[in-house]
C-alpha cells in the first residue's frame, strides 16, 4: 500500500512538471502513468514473491522516464533514456528462464546497438555545433545551416530512436520480448518506454532541435508505412496473445511515424502548409497517446486471461465472456478504440489523419 502513494504522488509531480512546462508530450507519458498503478497492483497479486524487487526497478524507470521528458539537453536526455533502457532490460529478464533471459539478452544488444547510434548522433551534433543544449543547437543549425555532419547525425538519431521504438526493419527484439515479460511489464514496455525511448525522444529530435524537413519526412513515412504493413501481416498468424499484441503494437508505431513525417513533408513544403503540419502532428500525438492507453490495458488484460486459464494461446481458449464478463467488456472497449469508433479517443485520431 505504501507503494501505492508513493506512485501516486510520483503520478501528481509528473503531471505538474508536464503542465509547467507546457510540455503534450510529457503530459501523455505522465497520464500514461495512471495504468502503471494498476500494472503494479497486479504484479504483487501474481507474483508477492518478486514483487517488491521488481517494483523498484519500475520506479526507478517511471521517475528516470518522467525526467528524460523535461530534459533540455541532448547528452542528459540520452542519459536518462539510457537508464530506464538498462531497467527495462532487467525487467524482462526478471524471472530468468530461458525465454526472458533470452529475449532479454536481444533486446539489450539491438538497444545498445541503438543507444551507440544515438551516442555518436550527439557527438557529431556537438561537433557542428559546439553546442548540447537544444535551444542552442537548433539557433546554431539556423545560422550555419545543414552541413554533411548533421545531415548523418539527423539519419543515426532516425535509426537509433527506431530501435527504440522498434519500427521496421528494427523491430526484431519486441516479438520476444512482450510473451517473455510478465504482463505488468509487457503494459509499461508498450504504454510507457516505447514511447518515451522512441517516439517521443525521436518527435523532440525533429520538433526542438533540428525542424521538421522534408527530406526525411519521406523516411519517415516509408518507416511508417514498412511497420503498418509487417506488423498487420506478421500479427495475422500468431496464436500466442502477447506476440499478436506486440506485432499489433509494432504496426500502430508505424502510424505515428507516417504522421510525424507527413508533418515534416508538409511543413517542409512552405509557410502555406504549416497549419496542416499542424493537424498531421496533432494526430501523430493523439493517436500516440491513444495507442499508450488502449494497449496497456490489453496486455494487462491478456495477464488476466493466463492467471484465469494457465494458457495464452487463443486455440485453446474459447467462451471468456462468460467466465471473465469484466475482463471482456474491457477486451471490446479497447479493440473498439483501437479500430476509430466514434465515441471513443481513437477516432479524433483517425480524424485527424
Amino acid at each position: 500500500m505504501v507503494f501505492f502513494y508513493v506512485l501516486l504522488v510520483f503520478m501528481i509531480m509528473a503531471a505538474i512538471i508536464a503542465i509547467e512546462t507546457k510540455d503534450l508530450l510529457g503530459s501523455v507519458v505522465s497520464v500514461s502513468a495512471i495504468g502503471f498503478i494498476g500494472s503494479l497492483l497486479f504484479l504483487i497479486l501474481q507474483a508477492p514473491d518478486i514483487a517488491i524487487t521488481q517494483i523498484v526497478v519500475e520506479v526507478l524507470a517511471l521517475i528516470i522516464l518522467i525526467r528524460a521528458t523535461i530534459a533540455r539537453d541532448l547528452f542528459n536526455l540520452f542519459v536518462f533514456l539510457e537508464v530506464a533502457s538498462l531497467a527495462s532490460y532487467a525487467l524482462v529478464g526478471f524471472g530468468c528462464k530461458d525465454q526472458q533471459l533470452e529475449a532479454s539478452f536481444k533486446y539489450m544488444v539491438l538497444g545498445g546497438v541503438g543507444s551507440s547510434l544515438i551516442l555518436l548522433a550527439i557527438a557529431l551534433v556537438y561537433g557542428n555545433t559546439a553546442a548540447l543544449n537544444m535551444a542552442f543547437v537548433s539557433k546554431a543549425i539556423g545560422s550555419i545551416g545543414w552541413t554533411y555532419g548533421l545531415t548523418f547525425a539527423l539519419v543515426l538519431f532516425v535509426a537509433g530512436f527506431g530501435i527504440k521504438a522498434a519500427v521496421v526493419p528494427f523491430h526484431a527484439w519486441l516479438p520476444d520480448a512482450h510473451p517473455a515479460a510478465p504482463a505488468p511489464i509487457s503494459a509499461m514496455l508498450s504504454g510507457l518506454l516505447i514511447k518515451t525511448l522512441g517516439v517521443y525522444a525521436l518527435a523532440r529530435i525533429l520538433f526542438n532541435v533540428f525542424g521538421l524537413v522534408g527530406q526525411i519526412g519521406w523516411v519517415l513515412i516509408g518507416l511508417g508505412i514498412a511497420s503498418m504493413v509487417t506488423g498487420a501481416l506478421l500479427g495475422m498468424g500468431q496464436w500466442d496473445i502477447k506476440r499478436l499484441l506486440a506485432y499489433s503494437s509494432i504496426s500502430q508505431v508505424g502510424y505515428i511515424c507516417a504522421g510525424l513525417g507527413l508533418a515534416a513533408l508538409l511543413a517542409g513544403a512552405g509557410v502555406d502548409h504549416i497549419s496542416l503540419a499542424k493537424w498531421a502532428v496533432l494526430g501523430a500525438l493523439l493517436h500516440l497517446a491513444n495507442h499508450a492507453v488502449y494497449k496497456a490495458l490489453l496486455f494487462l488484460t491478456s495477464g488476466s486471461i493466463e492467471m484465469a486459464t494457465g494458457t495464452r494461446q487463443m486455440d485453446e481458449l474459447g467462451g471468456l465472456a462468460e467466465r471473465m464478463p469484466i475482463p471482456g467488456w474491457r477486451v471490446w472497449l479497447d479493440l473498439h478504440r483501437s479500430q476509430g469508433y466514434s465515441h471513443l479517443l481513437g477516432s479524433g485520431a483517425n480524424w485527424y489523419w
